[in-house]
């Protein structure tokens, strides 16, 4: 009797040790936690290509959280995974779906980002799906169609291609250009090879020509400096003297001097035309009489 009792409890002992086992091992394998403090994000994806609820979170490869929602949200999915408490996101964290082994698993990659500024856990975070082997697979499907076109395409182009490279014509012009090339190249290198030593001698001549010059402004710099003091003394008196010409000119054309007010007096002008228009009739009286008689001046002096 006591035997059977022992053997009971060892029996209910090592079923209870199991069972602990089993819902340890399965509460880790569906990230099945009874802690509270953990990290809820919400990240949208274009697509999760099979992204389940329970699969993995990874921060820079290491396991820290599982998927905990995944539903449609319009053109987009949204995936809310929990995190553990010890994770510390930036604002520049990358988020990402990609393939957790070739059997086509998927889990959400994390990049934490270096920002100095943390995560703000209640906005909505934008993701990357990376495509994987299926994914190619099926962008190679839907390019079945298209790939006889595009076999057609490459075809059309090397047979365009082999008649080019064997046109005789062609190919004698190809060969002449490479072979004409190919003498200018070695003139080229024979000119630089015999013109060697002017070339040097014309470097060592610029370098020389540099020198000197730089000696001879840090030598005469001061000399230069007044040149270019008296300069500007010179170019700054001449166009005081425009702007006093162009006084003049203003004041003669306002008549505001003398020679203004005698070269544009009208009645001035008027006057010496009539002066000389008078001149002109005594001239010619004058030279009227000398031709007949002689010059005869007839004066009247009348005495009171």
């Amino acid at each position: 009797m006591k035997n059977e009792r022992k053997t009971e409890i060892k029996v209910g002992i090592t079923v209870t040790l199991s069972l602990i086992l089993f819902i340890w091992i399965f509460g880790w394998a569906k990230n099945f936690t009874f802690s509270s403090d953990r990290r809820i994000v919400q990240v949208e994806f274009e697509n999760t290509a099979g992204l389940e609820i329970g699969d993995q979170v990874t921060v820079n490869g290491v396991r820290k959280g599982f998927v905990d929602d995944v539903k449609n949200i319009g053109n987009k999915v949204r995936v809310s995974s929990s995190l553990d408490h010890d994770v510390a996101l930036k604002s520049d964290a990358v988020f990402g779906i990609i393939m957790l082994d070739m059997m086509g698993g998927k889990k959400v990659e994390i990049k934490p980002g270096s920002s100095n500024q943390n995560l703000d856990y209640s906005v909505i975070q934008s993701g990357i799906f990376y495509a994987d082997i299926p994914e190619m697979v099926a962008m190679l499907g839907s390019l079945d169609k298209q790939l006889p076109e595009i076999m057609s395409e490459i075809k059309t182009s090397l047979n365009s291609l082999n008649g080019y490279l064997t046109d005789q014509k062609m190919s004698g012009e190809i060969k002449s250009t490479i072979t004409n090339l190919s003498d200018i190249t070695i003139q080229m290198k024979k000119l630089i090879e015999d013109n060697k030593r002017n070339l040097d001698l014309i470097a060592k001549n610029s370098v020389e020509i540099t020198t000197d010059a730089k000696d001879l402004i840090k030598t005469n710099k001061e000399s230069i400096n007044l040149s270019v003091e008296k300069l500007g003394l010179v170019i700054s008196q001449t166009d005081s003297l425009l702007n006093s010409l162009n006084y003049l000119v203003n004041e003669t054309q306002n008549k505001q001097n003398n020679f203004g007010k005698i070269l544009y007096d009208e009645n001035l002008i008027k006057d010496l035309n009539s002066t000389l228009k008078n001149i002109k009739e005594l001239t010619d009286l004058a030279l009227e009489q000398m031709h007949k008689n002689g010059l005869k001046v007839e004066t009247k002096i009348k005495l009171f």
